[in-house]
């Protein structure tokens, strides 16, 4: 409705609106504005200069003898009536006529004075309507006209009171804009980068915002008398997080820091870290950090959020190594002095470090899997390895080492001197293991005799010499001292006399007879062997 183009009228009690054409006088577009609004009377009504609001006076009874006079104002925008004037019992306002001031006029029917509606446009109580706020000269009944040389108002162009505001927002969120504006048949475009956009007609502009309406809007407000464009708003529209590097995958060890980090861009982001796809409490900054454990490895990565969207990085592989776990532990060894002594660990894991240890010292510079000597006797005792990682240490099994050293002569042979063909035994004490046996005559090697003993069971003259025993094993070997032997032949009787027949005083049938001296030989020879006892024939030089 406007000043010029609309009328309103009561019909039993209606308030009815149309649309009024000046130029042909036709009205059209009949429109009940409320039909439950109902008075006994209804008495003329005038438009604001907006057209958006209709004055009337009503008498607000259906008894026309006690009913109260009411001033009324009904608004076109919000569809309301609000009473904005009283009178006492029985009063009735009389006719209402807008002046070329902008006010509303309206005689008092049953008075001698007038009353105002002061500020037409505005709604409600603002429209301050003001009871008996002129009276005429006394005596005098007012009633209200226009003078002849009375126009009507002229139609001024729109006046922007308020600019859209600039906003800030996500994709998703809803955008409105609006303008205030006075004045007449106000028309509404809004242009977003100076472009109409289809369909924004009206004083608000809203729409659910997505990153491409971000920009700068204004609006052209249009009346018949010009136009008023706004202020320009500026629209940011943030759009769901991008992420621009997304964390990396490591390999670590157990009770190392554990840090993840995602690079995103975007506004009011959040984080959610995830493992292996579930929420990690407390895991929510863009940098995740712990103290690794084992059981943290895993597959690793982060949702970034904000109001417009999210966007998850990409999967991190975590890898915690443990400490060193040994398999295989050293063996027990037993060698000889001057043999290779080599111990051996078998541990698995990762960054790994060795320390070998005998009796629980350090060797030094025995850092490897394997530890490999020469062995000498002092080298026995009992080893292990501690095996090292950054995230611990493990220690091996202890293994024996048993190292063997070269012989040693406890007892000697000793020498002796034996009768031809009598026994003898020549004898070696010796320590040590693995002990082998090699005697000599006279520094050669005498073959077969390899044990600790040397027997003849019948010495014979050739056995004489000086003897000596080579003992040896892995180790090494020593040679004992000499023992002579000594080996004294046997005194032969002389053969008995042949026959004689040149009168030798041989018996020619019974041989010779015996000497004296003869005898007396062989009875010297039995008494020395019968004084030697069980070995007459076997001296030993060092008794």
């Amino acid at each position: 409705m406007s000043g010029n183009s609309g009328i309103a009228a009561g019909a039993a009690g209606d308030l009815v609106a149309w649309t009024f054409d000046p130029a042909t006088g036709a009205l059209s577009d009949r429109r009940v504005l409320n039909a439950s609004f109902r008075r006994y009377q209804m008495y003329g009504g005038v438009f604001s200069p907006s057209g958006r609001r209709l004055y009337y006076a009503v008498l607000d009874d259906t008894n026309a003898g006690s009913g109260l006079g009411r001033f009324i104002q009904y608004d076109f925008d919000a569809d309301a009536f609000t009473t904005i004037g009283d009178g006492p019992a029985r009063y009735y306002f009389g006719d209402a006529r807008r002046a070329p001031d902008g006010r509303i006029y309206v005689a008092g029917a049953m008075s001698d004075r007038l009353h105002v509606v002061d500020n037409p446009d505005a709604a409600g109580a603002a429209a301050s309507f003001q009871m008996d706020a002129i009276t005429p000269p006394s005596g005098c009944v007012p009633e209200l006209g226009l003078p002849f040389t009375y126009a009507p108002l002229a139609l001024e162009p729109p006046v922007i009171t308020d600019d859209p505001d600039g906003v800030a927002l996500f994709a998703g969120q809803q955008l409105s804009l609006s303008v205030t504006a006075t004045g007449q048949s106000l028309t509404y475009q809004w242009r977003k980068d100076g472009d109409d956009i289809t369909g924004a007609d009206g004083a608000t502009y809203t729409i659910t915002a997505a990153t491409g309406d971000a920009g700068s809007y204004d609006v052209v407000v249009t009346n018949s008398a010009g136009s008023a464009t706004s202020a320009a708003a500026t629209v940011v529209v943030h759009g769901p997080p991008v992420i621009t590097d997304d964390p990396d995958g490591v390999a670590l060890f157990a009770g190392e820091q554990l840090s993840l980090s995602v690079t995103a861009t975007g506004q009011s982001l959040t984080y959610q870290w995830r493992k292996d796809g579930d929420d990690i409490t407390g895991a929510d900054g863009a940098t995740f950090t712990i103290t690794a454990a084992t059981g943290d490895a895993g597959s690793y990565d982060v949702v970034v959020t904000n109001p417009a969207g999210s966007a998850t990085s990409a999967a991190a592989s975590v890898v915690v190594h443990g400490p060193p776990v040994i398999t295989a532990d050293p063996d027990d060894v037993t060698l000889f002095a001057g043999q290779q002594l080599s111990l051996s660990v078998t541990a698995t894991g990762q960054g790994l470090t060795y320390q070998w240890r005998k009796d629980g010292d350090d060797i030094t510079g025995a850092d490897g899997a394997t530890y490999t000597i020469t062995a000498a006797t002092g080298d026995a005792g009992s080893y292990d390895v501690v095996v090292t990682n950054p995230a611990g240490s493990a220690t091996s099994a202890a293994a024996s080492v048993v190292v063997h050293g070269p012989p040693a002569i406890t007892t000697q042979p000793v020498d002796m001197t034996v009768d031809e063909g009598a026994a003898f035994t020549l004898t070696v004490v010796a320590t040590g293991e693995q002990l082998a046996y090699q005697w000599r005559r006279d520094g050669t090697p005498l073959a077969g005799e390899t044990q600790a003993s040397l027997s003849r069971a019948a010495s014979a003259t050739g056995d004489a010499g000086d003897y000596d025993v080579v003992v040896a094993n892995p180790a090494g070997s020593v040679t004992s001292s000499i023992a002579a032997v000594t080996v004294e032949p046997i005194d032969e009787p002389p053969p008995p006399p042949s026959d004689d027949p040149g009168g030798c005083g041989c018996n020619a049938s019974r041989g010779p007879e015996p000497t004296l001296a003869l005898v007396l030989l062989v009875l010297a020879l039995v008494g020395r062997r019968s004084r030697r006892g069980a070995q007459p024939n076997v001296r030993s030089s060092r008794s």
